[in-house]
């Protein structure tokens, strides 16, 4: 899994009305962010708890790479969401996708291109020890 670490129930329906809406799948975990709690739009950390099912069950070995969240410096004064995420969610973000990984060192965290090249290149170092297969 290659994320930021960062979930919104924002999504754009191209296909039905050519516009934004939420997600109905999207499920709450706090902290969250709720905008002035008039709109819809919803903001949040990754919820390591969506990794479990895969785990638990044998059904995947899940290896995570956590792409350190960018918060743009221009044109973003005014903007809570990128507050938010700063002050409330990046803390946290790391640590739930390392219990996300199936193994401790099976979670990396890259900050820039370099880092995250060295990243997959180890991830496929431990495939290559592992027996690779491909599973229905």
């Amino acid at each position: 899994m290659l994320t930021d670490g960062v979930a919104s129930n924002v999504r754009y329906d191209q296909a039905a009305t050519d516009s934004w809406g939420t997600d109905p799948n999207f499920t709450v975990f706090n902290p969250v962010f709720n905008g002035d709690g008039t709109t819809a739009f919803s903001l949040q950390g990754f919820d390591e708890r969506l990794c479990g099912p895969l785990k638990r069950r044998g059904l995947a070995t899940v290896y995570v790479i956590n792409t350190e969240y960018v918060i743009p410096t221009v044109g973003t004064d005014d903007d809570n969401r990128f507050d938010t995420i700063e002050r409330e969610l990046a803390g946290d973000i790391n640590r739930h996708l390392q219990r996300c990984a199936s193994q401790d060192e099976y979670a990396f965290q890259a900050g820039d291109a370099g880092e995250l090249e060295a990243a997959i290149k180890e991830i496929i170092r431990l495939l290559e020890l592992n027996t690779l297969r491909l599973t229905n």
